[in-house]
């Protein structure tokens, strides 16, 4: 979502218990505050230019994602909730995982 004038926004991704929500907010210079329940990762907020942060919060049937800041101006702000992988997964291949495998699991 995005605006022109707000001090405030939020959002509420579809999520589920031990899913993670995660979510982010970039505005014009302003002090940015987290909100209620959610884990600050950063923030850079006052800093000039751009500001963004972000935060994260644990899944359950409905979590709303939410942040303020100080004076009206431009903004961005997304959210989405990671589902965890299934155990049993297998590892990928490539030059990531293995220095002697190509970047199709083949010898380099």
């Amino acid at each position: 979502t995005s605006g022109l004038t707000a001090t405030s926004a939020s959002l509420t991704p579809t999520s589920a218990a031990d899913d993670v929500v995660i979510d982010s907010l970039a505005t014009q210079p302003r002090i940015q505050t987290v909100g209620a329940d959610q884990t600050e990762r950063w923030n850079d907020g006052g800093s000039g230019g751009a500001d963004s942060c972000a935060s994260t919060e644990p899944g359950a049937a409905s979590v709303t994602m939410s942040w303020t800041w100080t004076v009206a101006g431009n903004f961005s702000y997304g959210a989405v909730s990671m589902i965890p992988a299934a155990a049993g997964g297998t590892t990928p291949k490539g030059p990531l995982n293995n220095p002697f495998d190509g970047p199709f699991g083949g010898p380099v």
